[in-house]
């Protein structure tokens, strides 16, 4: 089998979210467990049992000197996790979804994609890290979605800005938004679910798309080039080896590869057997 190559797998991916249930994100929305103390949080949470920092700071759900240790705590959260789902506060997603998040304090206004993204473009450094983290905090998130099966608090990342990516956005937020809430700190929360995506660079259908050229692999990346340079393609993509592990596993499931998505070498000469229909 060969090894996933980190640069040409998926950056993103959308996945099924955890959502507020339609009228209920004003009782869990939280600040981020790391900008306050634990007097801060005990005191953010009072009168408010559902507030997402039960999940980022348990220990609120235990007296303040007789804290138990951390995986105690995380279990309490995980237990205050599956009361909320079952108590019908949170819902989630049938299918993969990216989503469009839009945050408003006074005249500043932020808006950028939730996504799931790739640990191995983190690792190689294809996701860049901007600073060393400390080991502690680390540790502590570790036990803390381990304990939850989730990750509750997302992680902002920032990237290079794409006139592409603003208009999709700027589109997006034309509709209506499926959360709008007023946080107590007078930030306004707004989030809508991309379930329908449009189709990549139009391509409806890429069996019959007039457009779309197949390059075989043994003409390596010239053959690629080459159009391109020439002006008779835009672009070209040259696609990571399809394992065959992998093309035994789609095939067991009953599904099918996409069009010209397999390159096998060395090919089988025409002449050699020849079977007469008779």
């Amino acid at each position: 089998m060969i090894a996933a190559d980190p640069f040409t797998m998926p950056l993103i991916a959308p996945f099924t979210g955890l959502r507020p249930a339609p009228g209920r994100a004003a009782e869990l929305l939280a600040p981020p467990y790391d900008v306050m103390d634990a007097a801060a949080a005990r005191a953010l949470v009072a009168g408010r049992p559902w507030s997402f920092l039960h999940l980022s700071r348990p220990e609120v759900d235990f007296p303040a000197d007789r804290c138990p240790v951390a995986p105690v705590c995380f279990a309490q959260a995980a237990t205050t996790l599956a009361r909320m789902q079952a108590a019908g506060l949170l819902r989630r997603d049938a299918r993969p979804c990216y989503y469009c998040y839009r945050l408003i304090r006074g005249a500043q206004v932020q808006t950028g994609l939730v996504l799931a993204a790739s640990l191995a473009a983190y690792r190689t450094g294809r996701i860049r890290r901007h600073e060393v983290t400390l080991t502690a905090k680390e540790e502590d998130r570790v036990l803390q979605i381990a304990a939850l099966n989730a990750q509750t608090g997302p992680a902002l990342l920032i990237h290079r800005r794409l006139p592409q990516i603003d208009d999709t956005l700027a589109a997006i937020t034309q509709g209506e938004p499926d959360v709008d809430v007023l946080a107590a700190d007078g930030v306004r929360h707004t989030l809508w679910s991309i379930a329908d995506q449009p189709p990549i660079l139009g391509i409806g259908d890429p069996r019959q798309d007039p457009r779309i050229d197949f390059v075989g692999g043994i003409r390596g990346l010239e053959g690629l080039m080459q159009p391109v340079d020439s002006g008779a393609m835009r672009l070209a993509f040259s696609l990571h080896p399809t394992a065959l592990s992998d093309l035994i596993a789609v095939a067991d499931r009953g599904e099918t590869l996409p069009p010209k998505c397999t390159w096998f070498e060395t090919k089988l000469a025409d002449g050699m057997v020849s079977l007469v229909l008779d």
